[in-house]
């Protein structure tokens, strides 16, 4: 697993690989994992005792972690940073979320900032959706591991990717753009960090997006679920003035920097929408819950239901009647809904058959909501489309695989590429 985490920082100039490595080795190496056992009812914590800190100076936590029974987990290894008086200055987190039963690393790196002396490293685990009553995991543990100080040279050659900036610039595929992000905001961490490893945030799809569109003299593309706004920015530039891009997003503060990202970039080409693309016209109530553990997100389940009179909500329609009304004829479509994928895309079985040659759909399997997977496969594939999961879509090694072999097999968070049979092939 050290290679893994190592091979993350190949490419990016200001970082030494092996040097890390060696680093991460030093460290695995006086670490001893012990084994634990998690309730289904009961999360399940273990953190080290106060470990001192020097002001200033950075520092690496890293720790491997697997579930040995194979059962589905969720939780954070941490490090909390604290004052000379015990109280907490600073969190820095690392969601634990790989589902596959093999190990996995993690580590923090961080600057203890000023009038810290302290710091606390641990656990939170829980266990997913499951029958079975309790699980077994394999992790370091905390007082063994505490915090490695990284000297003078070592510092400067590791990112410190736990601070972010409320507003950066993004280069990609030659497309460049300023991105606004909110203070405090675990997303945009991802989307910084990615940057400074010089992997911009599910690569296989923005390429894949880029070839895709080259092939259009006039592309419209349908951002549902946009949150900040991240494919709408970058697919604005790549149609151009010539193109559009429809961007969804019924989240009001979500849909708030969503605004800010398309203002500060100038973009005339965008039509913004903060309503809930479904299938059936009316008010719904957004229930979320934030229950899955992804990518080092938690994910918001998002479970649409009809409005109460006097409760905020936000309105929804299908696409094919927002499509009739104002004459958008989608080419291109990506849907990041969070439980609600199958509401989006019953709600354009018309669009899908006339006009939509292409869609990417992110489907995270637990949290489906009165439709299963297989349901959205079946539409897609009554429209006309071949399927296909884009495995690998977060990395630089993304490619196709076909549907039929690994339906069965569609846990966590997975991507759905389709095209119409008669289309040229990227």
């Amino acid at each position: 697993m050290v290679s893994e985490a190592s091979s993350k920082l190949n490419g990016h100039r200001n970082l030494n690989p092996s040097l890390f490595t060696s680093i991460l080795q030093r460290i695995l190496r006086r670490s001893k994992l012990v084994t634990i056992t998690v309730a289904a009812d009961t999360p399940f914590h273990l953190q080290s005792r106060p470990i001192q800190l020097n002001e200033g100076r950075t520092y690496l936590a890293v720790t491997e972690a697997v579930g040995l029974t194979g059962q589905k987990y969720s939780g954070y290894f941490t490090v909390v940073i604290l004052g000379t008086d015990s109280k907490e200055i600073l969190r820095r987190r690392q969601w634990l979320n790989d589902f596959s039963g093999n190990p996995k690393q993690y580590s923090i790196v961080f600057k203890a900032p000023p009038g810290a002396r302290f710091a606390v490293v641990g656990y939170r685990i829980n266990l997913e959706e499951t029958r079975a009553s309790a699980s077994q995991f394999r992790l370091c543990h905390p007082e063994l591991i505490k915090l490695r100080e990284i000297d003078d040279r070592d510092a400067s050659e590791t990112p410190d990717w736990s601070i972010a900036p409320d507003e950066f610039e993004v280069e990609m595929n030659g497309i460049r753009f300023r991105f606004h992000d909110p203070p405090g905001q675990l997303f945009g961490s991802v989307y910084w960090r990615n940057l400074l490893l010089d992997t911009p945030y599910e690569y296989s799809v923005v390429k894949h997006l880029a070839q895709l569109t080259k092939r259009y003299d006039s592309a419209e593309f349908l951002d549902v679920g946009a949150h900040y706004g991240y494919y709408t920015l970058y697919m604005s530039k790549l149609v151009g003035v010539s193109g559009g891009v429809y961007s969804f997003e019924p989240n009001e503060g979500y849909f708030d920097v969503l605004s800010r990202n398309v203002e500060i970039n100038h973009l005339r080409n965008v039509r913004l929408y903060q309503i809930a693309l479904s299938d059936k016209r009316g008010n719904v109530v957004l229930e979320t819950s934030k229950e899955f553990q992804s990518y080092g997100l938690t994910l918001e389940r998002r479970k649409m239901r009809s409005a109460k009179p006097g409760e905020l909500s936000v309105p929804a329609l299908p696409f094919d009647q927002l499509g009739q009304e104002e004459n958008i004829l989608p080419n291109i479509v990506k849907i990041d809904v969070h439980g609600a994928e199958g509401n989006v895309i019953y709600g354009m079985k018309n669009s899908l058959k006339h006009s939509v040659e292409h869609l990417y759909c992110e489907l995270h399997n637990e949290m489906c909501d009165g439709y299963t997977t297989r349901d959205v496969i079946d539409t897609l594939q009554d429209a006309g489309m071949e399927t296909f999961e884009f495995h690998g879509f977060r990395s630089k090694e993304g490619k196709l695989l076909e549907i039929r072999n690994i339906l069965d097999d569609l846990r966590g968070d997975r991507m759905i590429y389709a095209r119409k049979h008669c289309s040229e092939r990227v």
